[in-house]
């Protein structure tokens, strides 16, 4: 489950992320998974009146119409930590609308658990 602070990016719980295998991103190699984000409309309203089929209509019409987004992140080969988070239309990770870059200290370790 996706438990992350930007509810427009969440993924739902029981999608899977795909494999892109090694990708080079900004020169540098990673290992890639994308989940295709579910195309959303938000109605910020004072009115609890329900909308009229044709209000209905125009809302689909637009959803319809908006680019399909995908979070796409990016582990490190080594590490296997995350290096980077984007959601982005595909084939548009240079210009992504929402992008997080994770750093780690050089001495970080990640050590099995105690039996």
């Amino acid at each position: 489950m996706d438990f992350s602070i930007w509810p427009d990016r969440v993924v739902p719980e029981r999608h899977e992320f795909e494999c892109l295998g090694r990708v080079v991103f900004k020169g540098t190699p990673y290992v890639g998974y994308r989940a295709r984000l579910p195309k959303v409309i938000v109605r910020v309203s004072t009115s609890t009146a329900p909308l009229n089929e044709l209000s209905e209509q125009e809302l689909m019409s637009k959803l319809q119409q908006m680019p399909q987004l995908w979070r796409t992140i990016f582990v490190d080969w080594r590490s296997a930590l995350p290096a980077h988070d984007l959601v982005a239309e595909e084939n548009q990770l240079d210009n992504p609308t929402s992008e997080v870059h994770f750093t780690y200290p050089d001495d970080i370790k990640i050590e099995p658990p105690d039996p």
